[in-house]
């Protein structure tokens, strides 16, 4: 489609990977967030987790960890936390999401610190890391029903 990419757009281009494409970017891991209930902005189940291709580890606002082992145990069912076996992987994937996290200065807070700091009229406006482009704000755009 070619279309352009703006400035304000946050996240990485995995379009190779939609269209079937060998290569692109690799990381040692991926972060992922949960902000919890958004379409409520109720507060409980957020999350932040780090992911790599054998083990997921993942923390809940409220405290739980968990790290699972993605290849002898695909549905998660066995939490690995505190087998010392696995000790080394929780260091590297929690140090991993720790500063992923300070990178896009995500503080992880409950949900509807997001809602307070982020939206307007239920627009999010602002992220961690950049405010919504001034012509994307509600206020400048024009609908025509």
């Amino acid at each position: 489609m070619d279309l352009p990419v703006p400035a304000s757009m946050e996240g990485r281009d995995l379009s190779h990977v939609a269209l079937g494409e060998s290569g692109g970017p690799t990381r040692e891991a991926t972060l992922m967030q949960g902000m919890g209930h958004t379409y409520k902005w109720h507060n409980g189940d957020e999350w932040r987790a780090a992911r790599d291709e054998r083990y997921t580890y993942a923390r809940h606002l409220d405290g739980p960890e968990f790290l699972f082992d993605n290849v002898n145990d695909p549905y998660q069912q066995n939490n690995l936390i505190r087998d010392a076996d696995h000790r080394g992987a929780r260091r590297r994937l929690k140090d991993y999401m720790r500063a992923e996290m300070e990178k896009l200065n995500d503080p992880f807070k409950p949900t509807t610190w997001y809602r307070d700091h982020w939206v307007e009229d239920r627009v999010i406006v602002r992220s961690a890391t950049r405010e919504l482009e001034e012509k994307w704000r509600p206020e400048n755009i024009e609908l025509n029903y």
